[in-house]
């Protein structure tokens, strides 16, 4: 997923429908274009963790969740 801080509002879209438990694995590049991309990301992050494992971060550039 990269699409340029469109991945904010798909993956809330996401976990808020619960289809993020229908995806095996997610490789996401998270953007940073304000202070509160910061904040956004965390909370993201957060949530993620309740249906997947992050494999790897690299934070601003790749992470992959498993």
């Amino acid at each position: 997923m990269n699409i340029e801080g469109g991945e904010y509002s798909c993956l809330d879209s996401l976990l808020t429908s619960k289809v993020i438990r229908n995806i095996d694995t997610l490789l996401i590049q998270f953007h940073r274009y304000s202070n509160s991309d910061e904040l956004q990301r965390a909370k993201l992050r957060v949530a993620l963790e309740e249906s997947h494992e992050c494999i790897f971060e690299f934070p601003w550039v790749w992470e992959r969740w498993d």
